[in-house]
Formats: structure tokens, C-alpha cells, sequence
């Protein structure tokens, strides 16, 4: 299968065409792989909005769970998942 932007290497280019892969030491192990980078961000921003929905219902997972629209079991297994921890209410009062 050909590609439309497929370019057909003539002698003198510097650069590889798009279809082939660069040659070692061309940018290789200096960037993080995009799926890491992409997991790590989606992590980050679903614990962020577990934080902020338990935030807002102080605590309560029921109540979290009818805010973010998220099933409650489901909501439970994130929580697990990103190591969350539910404050211990205050004795004081």
C-alpha cells in the first residue's frame, strides 16, 4: 500500500523519506515514548477529577459518584487505583 506523501528518494536528500524509519542517534531515547507521556497525563487528570468530585461531596463516594456520573463500584476501583485516601474525620468536634 503507497502512501499519498510518499516521495521517492533521488540522490542528494538529507533527509530520510517519511515512510522510512531515522537512522540511530537521529533524536532516538531523547524524547519520552508518546504512549508513556499520554498514559501519564490521562493518570494525572483522572485522579485530579476523583480529587475534585470527593472534594466536593467532602468525602462522600455515593454522593461523588451521582456528581461525576461515574458508577460507584467504578469510582471505588479508581480510588484503589491511584492510591487515594479518604481523610479521617476530625474527633474534635
Amino acid at each position: 500500500m503507497y502512501r499519498r506523501d510518499y516521495q521517492p528518494r533521488t540522490p542528494g536528500d538529507s533527509h530520510p523519506p517519511v515512510h522510512e524509519k531515522p537512522s540511530a542517534g537521529w533524536g532516538e531515547g531523547k524524547l519520552p515514548k508518546l504512549k508513556t507521556s499520554r498514559d501519564r497525563f490521562l493518570a494525572d487528570y483522572e485522579r485530579q477529577e476523583i480529587l475534585h468530585y470527593l472534594k466536593k461531596a467532602e468525602g462522600n463516594v455515593s454522593q461523588a459518584s451521582r456528581l461525576s456520573g461515574i458508577p460507584r463500584r467504578t469510582l471505588y476501583r479508581l480510588i484503589k487505583k491511584h492510591g487515594i485516601t479518604r481523610p479521617v474525620p476530625d474527633q474534635t468536634r
